[in-house]
């Protein structure tokens, strides 16, 4: 896609601020270029949660309040872009395991996005789980409304990144899996609970990823180590603005789509 970012954020000279003393090719860590970007990353979904939690669209979709339209429309918007998941990280794989060849350090992404589209991938690709859960809810998932420009941007944003700049989709997927997966889903399967007889079924989207974001072994924890392997090689010192920008991508996205939906007339 013919696009061209600069990171969002400009990021620093590791190499020479942090106190790092370089060796053949990795670094002898005096501080951490990961905790850094840790550090960053949770700043950044403490914003976006905090926004996300004041607003009055979600208030009453956890409340179960929403009007059935927007939350039709709220939760297709979210479906789009879960369904894009498995083929953006395996784009970002095979753009990886391109670049291994000459930067050690994308070895590392390669194998974690393929085991994460994999992941994504059981019991079936996610997407199909959130048409099952929207299915549950009464909403015609032939019918979807469209994706709005804030999905759309993220998409096509993330296609780029997957083949130009692919450790984007390493903060990408670390925003939505600590905002939508620690911090949101198991207020909605709480929510589900309340509202819905039976059962949720064991593989309910946001059930699963409830458990799936959480603790140790979880895909947020994962990527953290990751980042603690990327913090061994040079080269991350000076490619790590990129997944911060991947992540100020998604809370960009969040947001989006929140004003989308609240826009649109109850």
């Amino acid at each position: 896609m013919a696009m061209g970012y600069t990171h969002a954020r400009s990021w620093i000279p590791l190499a020479c601020s942090a106190g790092l003393a370089c060796g053949r090719g990795r670094l002898e860590l005096n501080s951490s270029v990961a905790e850094t970007v840790v550090g960053e990353l949770a700043e950044l979904a403490d914003q976006i949660t905090l926004l996300l939690e004041q607003e009055p669209v979600i208030q009453a979709w956890f409340a179960g309040t929403l009007d059935s339209d927007r939350s039709f429309a709220l939760q297709a918007q979210l479906y789009y872009h879960v369904a894009q998941t498995v083929p953006l990280l395996e784009h970002s794989a095979r753009t990886c395991a391109g670049l291994a060849a000459s930067n050690p350090m994308y070895a590392v992404l390669t194998q974690h996005y393929a085991q994460h589209a994999r992941e994504e991938s059981q019991p079936v690709p996610h997407g199909l789980l959130l048409l099952d859960n929207l299915r549950r809810q009464g909403f015609a998932v032939d019918r979807l409304p469209p994706p709005c420009a804030a999905v759309q941007t993220y998409l096509a944003r993330g296609f780029w990144a997957a083949e130009h700049a692919p450790l984007r989709e390493l903060g990408r997927g670390y925003l939505l899996e600590v905002v939508g997966g620690q911090r949101l889903s198991p207020r909605l399967v709480r929510a589900q609970a309340a509202r819905w007889p039976g059962t949720i079924p064991p593989d309910d989207f946001h059930r699963l990823h409830a458990t799936a974001d959480q603790g140790h072994g979880g895909h947020v924890e994962e990527t953290r180590q990751v980042l603690r392997e990327l913090n061994h090689f040079t080269a991350f010192a000076t490619e790590a603005g990129a997944v911060i920008a991947g992540a100020e991508e998604a809370q960009t996205y969040l947001a989006g789509v929140v004003a989308h939906v609240a826009a649109l007339a109850p």
